[in-house]
């Protein structure tokens, strides 16, 4: 929409250790019992915080997931369509956080998750496509003409222990933060330190995008991404 920038912050919440939820053939109509989606349209200055990289030849794997992310975006979009309202959302920011929470599924979990999400790689080529199609939408920002913010951060309990090739993975290839909070004794003091990072992302554009109601005791690990442009 000419003459104005938008913000979103979409969050994958509510990942239990025993976590054996059906994603394939239900994962549309459960998505936003995962995904907290919030829009907003003010007009903005943005800012820059990961280097550009030069423009060049598009590999084929980053063609593939783009070509996969169009792909959920159709379906999802299928599903939407007939919502009262307006409708706006970002299949990339979707496709990002659940790329994020595949790369810790296995099994019949990953197969389903990989299927509905339309992932068509080899998880070994997956994640560093999902890597460089990134940084090849954040080169398209020059100076004030194009801004452009894509920043992910993971958030889990105090205590849990995740893996190392997990973390690096999605500091590499997803520019992912990592920050322990206490769910279960502090909710209050993680619900205040997941939205000063959504704050601080989008301009401080945001109030809070989840209140400590929204925790649980059995809430493990929460994936966001925040795009602001």
């Amino acid at each position: 929409i000419e003459g104005r920038k938008w913000a979103r912050v979409w969050g994958v919440g509510t990942l239990k250790s025993n976590w054996k939820r059906r994603i394939g053939s239900e994962i549309m109509n459960r998505l936003f019992l995962f995904c907290i989606g919030i829009v907003i349209n003010v007009t903005l200055t943005g800012f820059a915080a990961d280097k550009p990289v030069a423009a060049g030849r598009v590999s084929r794997d980053v063609k593939r997931v783009a070509a996969g992310n169009t792909a959920f975006a159709i379906d999802l979009y299928g599903q939407l369509k007939s919502t009262p309202g307006n409708l706006c959302f970002s299949p990339f920011g979707i496709s990002s956080v659940m790329a994020m929470a595949y790369a810790g599924a296995s099994g019949k979990t990953a197969r389903q998750m990989a299927e509905a999400m339309h992932f068509r790689l080899p998880a070994d080529r997956l994640h560093p496509a999902f890597g460089a199609l990134r940084k090849r939408l954040l080169a398209k920002r020059t100076g004030k003409e194009v801004q452009l913010t894509i920043a992910n951060s993971l958030w889990p309990q105090t205590g849990i222990e995740l893996k190392p090739d997990f973390l690096s993975l999605c500091r590499t290839d997803y520019g992912s933060t990592v920050t322990p909070v206490d769910f279960r004794g502090d909710p209050k003091g993680a619900c205040q330190a997941i939205n000063t990072w959504a704050n601080k992302e989008t301009q401080g554009i945001f109030g809070d995008v989840i209140l400590p109601d929204d925790v649980n005791k059995d809430m493990r690990l929460l994936l966001f991404d925040a795009i602001y442009f």
